[in-house]
């Protein structure tokens, strides 16, 4: 049914999962087959993709049109991803059989309504003078905090551990020797 290549990238999915600090997230249901579609775009000052990902509950078909569409979407503008069609995931994927071809489309619309949120928030960013770019920083830098707290509990419960094995070692060494005795 499905090519090896389609299966191929169905077992390794690229650009799966959220993605934090995107500028546009679109989705798409297929209200048939309940298959489920998001895709996240981030872009730089240029409206340039510089990451795509996905997140997609279906069936193959779904999540390889997915994965296929985000790789391809990286370092294309803005613009230069409204052209982006159901061609171009079978240039990276191969052939579709006749009855998951629909499976493309869809991760279509998804991007298109990614896109049409990305010129949402740019419209509402700069109606308060700011740009989405922006944004984006205090996002990193939480998460670079939560990294350092997260590295001080590492230490702290590694420095608890380490004096936890000492005062056992002590404790076993007092007992071997009072064995020996």
């Amino acid at each position: 049914m499905y090519s090896e290549r389609i299966l191929e990238i169905f077992k390794n999915p690229t650009n799966a999962g959220g993605l934090q600090g995107s500028q546009g997230i679109g989705k798409y249901i297929d209200e048939a087959t309940g298959d489920y579609y998001k895709i996240y775009l981030k872009l730089d000052e240029t409206e340039t993709i510089i990451d795509a990902h996905f997140k997609t509950m279906g069936s193959v078909g779904a999540i390889v049109a997915s994965s296929a569409l985000c790789s391809e979407l990286v370092n294309l503008t803005i613009e230069d991803a409204k052209e982006v069609n159901e061609e171009t995931i079978v240039k990276v994927t191969g052939e579709y059989p006749e009855d998951k071809k629909q499976t493309l489309t869809y991760a279509i619309n998804a991007l298109k309504s990614a896109i049409e949120e990305y010129y949402i928030q740019k419209e509402k960013a700069e109606k308060n003078g700011e740009t989405l770019f922006a944004k984006a920083k205090p996002q990193k830098e939480k998460v670079e905090k939560k990294t350092t707290k997260k590295t001080v509990e590492t230490n702290t419960e590694e420095n608890n551990n380490e004096k936890q094995v000492s005062k056992a070692k002590a404790n076993f060494d007092a007992m071997f020797e009072a064995w020996n005795d």
